[in-house]
């Protein structure tokens, strides 16, 4: 009754209409308080226009699905070996959201100690933001056509760390893809050892074989995994750079859904293979709200 003004509430829903529709006239509805005001545009033959009240009225419900997966890291015997958190992840249209933070806080750590957010598109971007040391971290993807090939572009921006690089990736064909990084950080001129480069063979379903050369360090790596069943994976890991070795085993099945990894890593020098491996393990733990 209170929008009938002398016989002119169509028109009134109409603005109403402009307002919530981005200026598209069409039917509208207005509700407040259980009345809903339907403009149809039809004229009013009767000045003394009733708002019409809905006495079936539907409520909508959005249901979000919210990814909970808490977590744990073990890597020694002592207290502050274990170390556990949570993160939630949920999707707003074409966007993921997530919200990640550790237990930093209760072993003597600040409030913001160990928060995160990232807010993440697939294909296009992706933004990251470390609370604990106000850090913010930008990825923007995108692709560029090379000859017959598409090459796959990443940019990767951290403002206050040192992950400032250019990536770009080729599918040489069904089983090798090359990868060719840039490394920004500290940019002055280029130069070749700002460059790394990769390369993955993927030899069947079970195989494949990753060597990596860094000219930065003149150091070669490389990893080879092997795929036992649909739950076991196993990677072992070569370092040349920091003379390392490691074992890891992913299980997606013992715990309830979500990884299992445990590793071994050990130095390759003389008195590091007189000595036990470094011994890790985490867990994740995936369920749904």
């Amino acid at each position: 009754d209170y929008l009938n003004l002398n016989g002119r509430a169509p028109y009134v829903a109409r603005f109403f209409a402009l307002i919530v529709r981005g200026g598209r006239f069409g039917e509208a509805s207005f509700s407040a308080d259980r009345s809903t005001l339907i403009d149809r545009h039809q004229p009013s033959t009767n000045t003394n226009t009733k708002t019409k009240t809905n006495t079936n009225t539907n409520t909508n419900c959005i249901m979000v699905k919210i990814d909970v997966k808490p977590f744990a890291t073990l890597s020694g015997t002592g207290k502050d070996d274990v170390s556990t958190g949570v993160e939630a992840r949920m999707d707003h249209n074409d966007l993921r959201l997530s919200v990640r933070a550790s237990d930093a806080v209760a072993r003597g750590g600040s409030l913001t100690d160990g928060l995160s957010f990232q807010a993440r598109k697939d294909g296009h971007f992706s933004f990251a933001y470390d609370v604990g040391n106000d850090a913010p971290t930008l990825t923007f993807l995108s692709s560029a056509r090379l000859g017959d090939k598409d090459v796959h572009l990443k940019y990767t921006h951290e403002v206050k760390g040192k992950g400032n690089s250019l990536q770009g990736k080729v599918h040489v064909d069904d089983k090798n893809t090359a990868t060719v990084g840039w490394n920004l950080h500290g940019f002055d001129a280029p130069n070749y050892k700002q460059f790394n480069v990769r390369w993955h063979y993927q030899h069947d379903d079970k195989w494949s074989v990753e060597p990596s050369y860094d000219f930065g360090t003149e150091a070669f790596a490389a990893r080879v995994n092997h795929h036992l069943d649909d739950d076991n994976k196993l990677s072992a890991h070569y370092d040349a750079h920091a003379n390392t070795g490691s074992l890891e085993w992913t299980n997606h099945s013992i715990g309830g859904p979500g990884a299992l990894r445990v590793s071994a890593t050990s130095s390759l020098s003389d008195d590091g293979l007189k000595q036990m491996p470094t011994i890790s393990a985490s867990k994740v733990f995936d369920m749904e709200l």
